[in-house]
């Protein structure tokens, strides 16, 4: 499909440096620098996946409350979790919960962004426990794409511009969260904005 300004399915709203998601709601663009990206139905067989293969550790093993089995555990709460507010966000539609004043795809304004980037932080850092453990045949579900040149989208090279207006999104939109939350999603926005 040949990318336009009018493809929901390409343009891509953002919430923090870390977060966008295209504005069909079926893709999302997840971490920093090296970008796991993710869509919907990718995502949701490699949960399935995931809990198959968590299934079948319980089997051969016996692996029952062990902390290796409490970690795929919570891997696959935290997926389903995932995969719920997911399926919230595309059941309402294009363009759900964007401010478009900002160029290119806009600016996420909606709590269900902020709750689907609280739960993929959760997911990352689940999996960093999981491959700490050296777990024999667990593979990670979030993959970053790792490229030879330095990624230039809206999220790593963001225009000067877009950043003193994501911030001051983040105040309008979000400053009802409880400031721990506030502070994980929007502080470096606000680092970032204030250095300018």
């Amino acid at each position: 499909m040949t990318s336009t300004c009018t493809d929901p399915a390409r343009l891509y709203s953002t919430l923090n440096r870390r977060y966008a998601r295209a504005l069909d709601g079926r893709t999302i663009r997840y971490g920093s620098q090296h970008h796991v990206w993710l869509s919907y139905d990718s995502c949701s067989r490699k949960a399935a996946a995931h809990i198959r293969f968590l299934a079948t550790r319980h089997l051969a093993y016996g692996l029952r409350n062990t902390k290796e089995s409490m970690t795929f555990r919570l891997i696959s709460y935290q997926l389903s979790e995932v995969l719920r507010l997911w399926r919230d966000i595309i059941n309402r539609g294009s363009y759900f919960g964007v401010d478009r004043k900002v160029g290119g795809g806009g600016y996420l304004v909606h709590r269900l962004d902020v709750d689907m980037c609280e739960a993929l932080d959760t997911v990352v850092s689940l999996e960093d426990s999981a491959q700490e453990m050296g777990i024999p045949g667990y593979t990670r579900v979030l993959v970053p794409t790792f490229t030879t040149e330095p990624c230039k989208c809206r999220c790593c090279m963001p225009d000067p511009t877009d950043l003193v207006w994501f911030w001051k999104c983040a105040q309008k939109y979000h400053s009802n969260l409880p400031s721990a939350v506030f502070e994980r999603i929007f502080g470096a926005i606000r680092n970032e904005a204030a250095g300018l």
